[in-house]
């Protein structure tokens, strides 16, 4: 009689718990590989889109006049936006504008007194800890030589100067209605202003040449009487009265 004895050979209980961590352990760092480099390249779309919304809305600054550079809704007011919020595909970014001081000292002067103001920001450094370029602003205020209550011509128009800020909010002569004109190179002021008196009322008031002493008449009217002293300003041969 034969007898034939078979030996089955497999894996026992331990070797199988060896081999399931160390599948587990290979699939946990390629998982962990896989996660730290997705991270990567959306943290740096984020920082790709985020400097391209910040520097279109620098060029969006630089593009406005100076007088219109401002946020609105704070002491100093203007055209750029407070706050934004902005989606590009799935990301959704939230913009804040803020405005150094020496702009506000900046905007201040030029609403207050008018004029001409400039701005040159150049590069002045870079953080080393941060690798952000570091600027210096400077700022150049030259005041406007007109001031309330002069008198300019604009645009062939006649104007009295109310006030003086963004823009100029002025009296024109012949209508006698206000309204706001923008800083111009066209924009002269009248000079001197005359005193003389009123030689007739009807049909038409008349002012003495303060020159020639001859009757003139004005191209403007006001409530006058006849010997009533005036001033008056000249515009191209013509009298106004102010």
């Amino acid at each position: 009689m034969l007898n034939v004895k078979c030996k089955a050979k497999g894996f026992s209980v331990l070797e199988t718990v060896i081999a399931m961590g160390i599948f587990v352990f290979i699939g946990l760092s390629i998982y962990l590989v896989y996660t730290s480099a997705f991270g990567l390249i959306r943290n740096s779309q984020i920082r790709i889109i985020a400097t391209a919304l910040a520097t279109q809305q620098i060029e969006i600054a630089r593009n406005l006049a100076y007088v219109n550079v401002g946020i609105e809704g704070v002491d100093i007011d203007g055209e750029i936006p407070n706050f934004q919020q902005i989606s590009k595909g799935v990301f959704n970014f939230s913009l804040k504008s803020i405005i150094s001081a020496l702009q506000k000292l900046g905007k201040k002067l030029i609403l207050r007194f008018g004029g001409e103001l400039k701005t040159s920001p150049k590069l002045f450094s870079r953080n080393r800890q941060t690798s952000k370029d570091i600027y210096r602003l400077n700022v150049y205020f030259r005041p406007s030589e007109l001031k309330k209550d002069d008198f300019i011509t604009y645009k062939n128009q006649v104007y009295k100067i109310v006030s003086l800020s963004k823009k100029m909010n002025v009296k024109e002569l012949l209508s006698n209605k206000n309204s706001v004109i923008k800083y111009d190179s066209e924009i002269k002021k009248v000079e001197p202003i005359y005193k003389t008196i009123v030689s007739k009322v009807k049909p038409v008031i008349e002012i003495l040449d303060p020159e020639t002493y001859q009757s003139t008449p004005v191209k403007n009217s006001k409530d006058v009487k006849m010997g009533e002293k005036v001033k008056v300003i000249k515009v191209s041969r013509e009298f106004w009265l102010v």
